[in-house]
């Protein structure tokens, strides 16, 4: 089971609003929102790339998707050892 790990970059929808995605970085302040799905999720995906690590979405903050992949594979995985 993969989940996002601390540095992360994670997507997910800021209220009961369909209009509004929240963009951020997994323990980190809220960096930006998008009105739409498709542009919350390419910036979420430029983001990660930028900084190397794994980008994720959620829509219930239990079930994660990962979008995209910059990370190691062992520090993607739940437990985190290598």
């Amino acid at each position: 089971m993969y989940r996002p790990r601390p540095g992360d970059v994670l997507v997910s929808q800021r209220s009961a609003r369909a209009d509004r995605y929240s963009i951020g970085v997994v323990n980190d302040a809220e960096q930006e929102v998008a009105p739409r799905f498709d542009e919350a999720i390419r910036t979420a995906r430029q983001l990660a790339r930028q900084r190397k690590v794994d980008g994720w979405y959620t829509c219930d903050h239990t079930h994660f998707l990962l979008i995209a992949h910059h990370g190691s594979a062992t520090k993607t995985a739940v437990d985190g050892r290598v």
